[in-house]
């Protein structure tokens, strides 16, 4: 009879994870080391997850379901299912700037799509919310097209190549999006007249506040 998974040990593998990806260079952060830092074996590590980037989809899974619970739960807004994913994305990229560790284990992500769709996948995997934010096939693929354009977007941007700033990073994954899925520029444009007058520096700070309690990282 196997083992039975402690769910206390596999968050705190999640918990030292999300700190040691904070504060260092993801790519130079090994599973000996995380494992170090945990106290254990790293066997012990890999009985609960196969390899680093699982730990990385873990974390990315907590904060796309976070942001989620939070536009359903904290964020007032009419035809929220209309508007829904522009506020996702506008909220996820500022939380990203806000914690650079996790900007770079996003990107890394990015930089494979397998791990960026099984991330989706987890994310949303039974969730049977009131306002759903990816219903179909089409609505996936845009999400994994928008954030593959922020992803370059932002590489490019640290790198000096491209001027732009969050606001119009933002904007541009909002048009991809909705411009996949056959939307005309003026309704674009009404989403993201909507959503600039949702989102503020207030509710952005509300949710930081609101993320750190629900994982308790």
């Amino acid at each position: 009879m196997g083992r039975k998974k402690n769910d206390s040990q596999r968050h705190e593998i999640i918990k030292v994870s999300y700190r040691l990806f904070m504060e260092g260079d993801y790519e130079s952060i090994t599973t000996r080391k995380i494992a170090e830092e945990c106290g254990i074996e790293r066997a012990l590590l890999h009985y609960y997850f196969n390899k680093k980037e699982d730990i990385a989809i873990r974390i990315m899974v907590a904060v796309v379901a976070c942001i989620y619970d939070f536009l359903l739960e904290e964020c007032e807004v009419e035809n929220k299912s209309e508007s829904i994913m522009g506020l996702y994305y506008y909220i996820f990229l500022s939380a990203l700037e806000k914690e650079k560790g996790l900007k770079r284990i996003y990107i890394m992500m990015l930089g494979s799509a397998c791990l960026l769709v099984e991330a989706i996948h987890e994310a949303f995997k039974g969730e049977g919310k009131s306002v759903p934010l990816i219903e179909n096939k089409n609505e996936e693929i845009a999400f994994i097209i928008a954030n593959g354009s922020m992803s370059q977007l932002l590489i490019h941007s640290s790198r000096g190549d491209l001027d732009l700033d969050s606001k119009e990073i933002i904007q541009t994954m909002v048009r991809v999006h909705y411009l996949y899925l056959g939307k005309s520029e003026k309704d674009i444009a009404r989403r993201w007249k909507v959503i600039t007058q949702t989102v503020d520096s207030k509710l952005i700070e509300k949710f930081v506040e609101y993320y750190k309690v629900k994982n308790h990282w």
